[in-house]
Order: structure tokens, then C-alpha cells, then sequence
């Protein structure tokens, strides 16, 4: 850690992606990180001047009602400079997603709804809109001024991560008309993506420009 900053590293993604161990074991066997390693990272981090922009993943199977804004809160506690929060999405062609389809579990088929942050599938634990509620009110309570606030005197390189917080918080982004969704639709057959990509030789449709992530819903 301690070549970072002479080497000019001014920021570290990290990919936390979940504080749930039964959520991490569905997506590959990782080993969760807790919160303590969590505030650990962040805090070794900031003592050499580099920030910290956490990802996290919600809506696994082993995500319980109340955790994505819990992990929300963990991460503004511990004083992450900023936060990638995605929900959950099985990628049409991958095994996860034919999984999903045979058990029935794609609700979504509009491949520009692929990005992240809408729920696509049928979750354990949520209703479709119960997670996208949560998720939400998640990365509005992350982004929101009261927690830019609370995360000020612990943020590294703040002439970066005070805009890029800021290009996060929805009213700033609604005031500053940015959007990251396209509004054309793509639906993806019943076959699947994998299936159709195989048997053709197109590939993604064309003219599907979705735009820089700078906002939320």
C-alpha cells in the first residue's frame, strides 16, 4: 500500500461486492469481507492518500430485507470516498441467467433494463419492487448532501471525489440533465441472448448508446 501514492495511484476500486457470505458463495465461493475489514481497507487507504470507491452487488440470494441499506450505512460509517452500488442482473448468455430462465425467474426482457440498476429478475427475498425500492433509497441515502457531509473530513483527493459524489446525487444530476438509460427498446427473445448470438452471426443491436452512469433512479 505504501507504493501506491508515490506511484500517483490516487484511487482504488474495489470490488467488496458483499457483506453475505451465502450471497458471495452464489456468484463464485468468494469469501465475504466483514465490516471490520471493510473500515480497515478504507482506513489503511486514506493514511497513504489514496481513496476508496467500493462495489457492492444487492439482491442475492442470501441478501436479507434491510441489508442493502445496512451495507449503505456501513459504508458511509467507515467513510468510503464513494461507492459503486449495483443491483444484482444474471447477464442474458451466461449460465446464471439460463438458470434463472428455467426456474422461471427472468422477469425482464428489455436488454437496455441490463444495466445494474433495474431489477430484471425475481429475487429470493424481495419482490421485484421491493428491491428496487430498497436499492433506491439506498443509493439516495449514500449519495445524498447529509452523508457527503458525514464522509468530508475522511475523503482523500477531494478536489475529484467531491464532483464525482456529487454527479451521483440524483437532484444534481436531474439539475444538470444527465441520463444513462436509453429510452429505445431491445427486447431479448425467448431463446436468450446466448442462444440467439450463436445462431446468427449478430451481434448486440446496433444504435444503443447508453449513456455515462451519473445518475440514479
Amino acid at each position: 500500500m505504501e507504493l501506491l501514492q508515490p506511484s500517483g495511484c490516487k484511487l482504488l476500486f474495489i470490488g467488496f461486492d458483499s457483506l453475505q457470505e451465502l450471497s458471495l458463495r452464489q456468484i463464485g465461493g468468494f469469501t465475504a469481507s466483514d465490516r471490520d475489514i471493510l473500515a480497515e481497507t478504507v482506513e489503511r487507504l486514506h493514511e497513504v492518500g489514496v481513496s476508496v470507491m467500493g462495489s457492492f452487488i444487492f439482491g442475492m440470494d442470501g441478501d436479507p430485507p434491510g441489508d442493502i441499506l445496512s451495507t449503505a450505512e456501513i459504508a458511509i460509517r467507515v467513510g468510503l470516498d464513494a461507492a459503486a452500488l449495483n443491483l444484482f442482473t444474471p447477464i442474458p448468455g451466461t449460465p446464471l441467467y439460463r438458470q434463472f430462465e428455467a426456474q422461471h425467474r427472468i422477469v425482464e426482457r428489455d436488454l437496455t433494463r441490463y444495466d445494474f440498476k433495474n431489477v430484471v429478475f425475481s429475487p429470493e427475498h424481495f419482490s421485484p419492487a421491493g428491491l428496487e425500492a430498497e436499492f433506491t433509497a439506498a443509493t439516495r441515502l449514500f449519495y445524498g448532501l447529509p452523508s457527503l457531509r458525514r464522509r468530508l473530513s475522511q475523503m482523500r483527493n477531494r478536489t475529484t471525489m467531491i464532483p464525482l459524489n456529487l454527479l451521483y446525487n440524483a437532484r444534481v444530476s436531474r439539475c444538470l440533465g444527465l441520463r444513462w438509460r436509453d429510452s429505445r427498446k431491445h427486447s431479448l427473445p425467448r431463446a436468450g441472448l446466448g442462444e440467439l448470438l450463436e445462431r446468427t452471426d449478430l451481434g448486440l443491436p446496433e444504435g444503443s448508446e447508453i449513456e455515462a452512469e451519473t445518475s440514479t433512479r
